[in-house]
């Protein structure tokens, strides 16, 4: 006896709601896939592992988020693992609801500038040295270029006071919206444009905007 067409369709859909990256970062958290959460003001940042697929040859993987948000909204993210589709990746999404479901579980920091505050000199040149010594190839350039700034008494950087903390949350003027990757919108509206088959176009705009 052959299956109904109701009960395939269904099996489809269910298969196909499997696959979003909402219900995938619920199954990342449920099976403790998040762990390295830390609350830094209003920045969330936390490591992610991705389980070993040997049907696709994929080894088992960690990726670090970094989400910031601001008015109960979440402003910004950024995933190591390169998600190129204006969903959030299923690795945002566990560290979100991480951070939700667990609260009490978070390391809690006040903003980075307020710990600054409560140093000396000799340990915010400790700060300085040991987090330059860290990730030497990464920042050394940039921080060489600072200390260049700041020492010149005419530069930008000493013609404004303070200095920005990307972990404060922004002021009460700002504007402040749902984290949306623009660039990724375009390209991928630009890309259904080159097809050159107005039906096609059509039904991946609606499939996109439906999101």
């Amino acid at each position: 006896m052959g299956i109904p067409n109701a009960l395939l369709g269904l099996g489809k859909e269910n298969a196909d709601s499997e696959k979003l990256p909402f219900n995938q970062g619920v199954k990342l958290l449920e099976s403790g896939a998040v762990d390295n959460v830390l609350q830094i003001g209003f920045h969330l940042s936390g490591k992610v592992t991705e389980p070993a697929s040997p049907l696709f040859s994929q080894p088992e993987r960690v990726f670090q988020v970094s989400i910031s948000f601001d008015r109960c909204k979440i402003t910004s993210v950024k995933c190591g693992c390169g998600n190129k589709d204006i969903f959030w990746c299923q690795h945002v999404v566990a560290l979100s609801l991480y951070r939700i479901r667990k609260a009490n579980s978070v390391q809690l920091r006040v903003p980075i500038s307020e710990t600054l505050l409560q140093m000396n000199r000799e340990q915010l040149q400790k700060f300085a040295q040991y987090l330059i010594s860290e990730h030497h190839t990464d920042v050394l350039p940039t921080a060489q270029n600072i200390a260049d700034e700041i020492l010149q008494a005419k530069s930008r950087i000493n013609l404004l006071a303070g200095a920005p903390d990307p972990t404060a949350g922004a002021s009460v003027d700002d504007d402040n919206s749902w984290h949306l990757d623009e660039d990724q919108v375009r390209e991928q509206a630009r890309s259904y444009l080159s097809q050159g088959n107005y039906l096609s176009s059509a039904n991946h705009f609606n499939a996109m905007f439906a999101k």
